[in-house]
């Protein structure tokens, strides 16, 4: 006899994902939950925002295997299109040591993603963007080095696919990042790089990781991320 619940789950094409509390993800029956359930739903399931503390449970701490759990369970997702991890770059490392391409690098179909705190400087970062035959967007929110990044040579090294590059961050910690040489590398503008300031609390009680994760969660389940009021990046005066 079919099961009603498996053919519901079955049939998801959009879901925000926070199942774990704020700061702990020491959680196996939730980790095996979050399997199961991208199981159900991976080949239907085209959007997707998470909202999960990749970042608090280590490698070397995870006694119980629940990171491999949830590596497995996102290692699914191959029929995604879009997705936001909101509080980092979907840190699904299983070992320290090595270098491990991101999970996402692995679903060919993604058009969009929005990450946090990615390392510009990252030569995998850079590849495994452009090996995605189909991004078109990428949002990425208080990225790391970008003092000594040019987005534009990072990707044009690497693929001449037009792609559209927004930073979002609040405003006083922005990194400007325009060169001139920009005109010459990349006169067609196949990369636009664009950014977004998000606002501050009139009372300022709110820090910025909070302020800019809450901006991009909002955003993007209320399905305005990717058409956001961002402003190109130009050369000022």
């Amino acid at each position: 006899m079919p099961n009603p619940r498996s053919d519901i789950l079955s049939n998801i094409t959009s879901t925000y994902l926070a199942p774990f509390d704020d700061f702990n993800l020491d959680d196996l029956p939730t980790a095996i939950w979050v399997r199961e359930l991208l199981c159900h739903c991976c080949g239907s399931l085209r959007r997707l925002v998470v909202d999960v503390p990749f970042r608090a449970l280590y490698p070397e701490d995870d006694h119980l295997g629940v990171r491999n759990v949830l590596h497995d369970a996102f290692a699914q997702l191959s029929s995604l299109e879009e997705f936001v991890c909101v509080r980092d770059e979907l840190y699904l490392d299983l070992n320290t040591s090595l270098s491990e391409p991101p999970i996402w690098s692995t679903w060919s179909a993604l058009r969009k993603l929005a990450l946090y705190n990615v390392d510009t400087e990252s030569t995998q970062f850079w590849d495994s963007l452009a090996g995605l035959e189909h991004l078109d967007t990428v949002i990425l929110t208080r990225a790391d080095s970008l003092g000594s990044c040019n987005p534009k040579l990072a990707w044009l090294t690497r693929t001449h696919r037009p792609i559209k590059l927004i930073f979002v961050n609040v405003e006083r910690d922005h990194t400007y990042m325009f060169k001139p040489v920009w005109k010459q590398q990349d006169p067609k503008n196949l990369v636009d790089v664009m950014s977004v300031d998000v606002g501050t609390a009139f009372y300022g009680d709110e820090s910025p990781i909070e302020l800019c994760q809450d901006w991009i969660k909002q955003n993007a389940i209320w399905g305005k991320l990717w058409a956001c009021n961002a402003k190109p990046m130009r050369q000022p005066g």
